[in-house]
């Protein structure tokens, strides 16, 4: 069986990627196994792994994906470090995913060059994925999802709430894109937060064919994801960069 492993910086984006994997893969073809690490704050306090959820197997299944949820942006690539040595002996892959914010867009390269100096590259190059500035900007990207969280959430009247229109253009150049789709919501009376109930409603509601087709075309971090997501699902040797 091929084994990924994928750590993020919180439920959101372990919500999302779960959906996001299991699109990719095809029905009936992956086990995703979701896992929380937290604590270990003390030099010598281990980190906790609690046990979330795993889709059942059949015995057919070619794929593995461990999705850990790290609990936040600074712990995504200690968990790798940390967990490194023994996934590298099973696993054909990992990475790293959380969102730029609370940093600000002028310390991307330095925040990349970070945590790239702390991990390791062989036998496993790890790969890193920064959505800019949130992952929210994912899902304001793909627009056909406002009208089946409410039919009154049209895309003109997003835009005009919003000023621009976010089916057009890079929206890794908004600065808090979860407090513009709480905008959107509001059209309907609704609001979105990082809340576990509100993140499954909207990542249900997302169109994932229209993210990896078309959406990921304007926002190159979410393109990093698909071309990751779609290597590891072809087979072959892992990516060195």
């Amino acid at each position: 069986m091929r084994k990924l492993a994928i750590f993020v910086e919180g439920q959101t984006e372990q919500i999302f990627v779960a959906r996001f994997v299991q699109h990719i893969a095809g029905a009936n073809n992956v086990v995703i196994r979701k896992i929380r690490a937290s604590g270990g704050s003390g030099r010598y306090a281990p980190r906790t792994i609690t046990e979330i959820e795993a889709t059942s197997q059949t015995g057919a299944e070619s794929y593995y994906v461990l999705l850990c949820d790290s609990g936040c942006d600074n712990r995504v690539v200690s968990d790798v470090r940390d967990q490194y040595a023994s996934l590298a002996k099973d696993y054909v892959g990992i990475i790293g995913v959380r969102d730029l914010t609370p940093k600000l867009r002028t310390d991307l390269c330095r925040v990349v060059t970070s945590m790239r100096s702390v991990l390791m590259t062989r036998p496993l190059q790890v790969q890193l994925v920064i959505a800019i500035m949130e992952i929210e900007a994912w899902f304001l990207g793909e627009c056909t999802h406002f009208e089946r969280i409410d039919p009154a959430i049209t895309l003109p009247a997003a835009s005009a709430r919003l000023g621009f229109d976010p089916s057009y253009g890079n929206l890794e150049n908004r600065p808090r894109p979860s407090q513009d789709l709480d905008e959107v919501y509001s059209l309907a009376g609704k609001s979105y937060t990082k809340d576990r109930s509100t993140v499954q409603i909207t990542t249900n509601a997302l169109d994932y064919n229209e993210l990896r087709t078309n959406v990921s075309l304007r926002l190159p971090s979410l393109r990093r994801l698909v071309s990751y997501l779609e290597h590891f699902f072809r087979g072959g040797d892992w990516l060195t960069a």
